[in-house]
């Protein structure tokens, strides 16, 4: 393979269909003018170790094919316009998923982790903000962890200020 040739093409793709179900993910999807990558022999994804994703349809992507052959041809990324999350700062990441899931590290230093739900987690310095019905021992927790008439360490019984949406066993 005589890589760097005049005949290497970078092509920009959308995802038709992906096959997600053995070790290495595949693809079949259009380019340009409607010509058609991955027919008899799907297009192998190159990804990032430990990154583990499954494009949904209409994603955009590279297509790289060495010496214009397109049966060695591979991709080399994806995005999806309906989906990416926009209006971060320079220097922020965001990883996110196509139903609204959202790790997010952030310019200030705090990280993120959001759920299309509404429930949030978020570590900045020193706290610790968790927005959303918190339980503690498991999915069953139903017990008020600050109920009311309990003796604090100072003696004095907790009356107000109840963490009404803490749960614990």
């Amino acid at each position: 393979m005589d890589w760097g040739s005049p005949h290497d093409m970078l092509v920009r793709g959308i995802v038709a269909e992906t096959d997600d179900s053995k070790t290495q993910q595949t693809v079949r999807l259009s380019g340009r003018h409607s010509e058609m990558f991955g027919g008899q022999i799907k297009v192998p994804v190159v990804g990032h170790y430990g990154l583990s994703y499954h494009p949904p349809k209409g994603s955009h992507c590279l297509i790289l094919i060495p010496g214009g052959n397109p049966d060695l041809a591979v991709i080399l990324g994806f995005e999806h316009p309906d989906h990416r999350p926009k209006d971060k700062e320079e220097g922020e990441l965001k990883y996110y998923s196509e139903f609204g899931h959202l790790l997010f590290f952030k310019k200030d230093g705090s990280l993120e982790l959001s759920v299309s739900g509404g429930a949030k987690i978020i570590l900045s310095g020193t706290d610790i903000i968790l927005d959303g019905n918190v339980k503690l021992g498991g999915a069953d927790a139903s017990r008020p962890l600050a109920a009311q008439g309990t003796v604090d360490t100072g003696g004095f019984a907790d009356t107000s200020n109840l963490l009404t949406r803490v749960k614990g066993k």
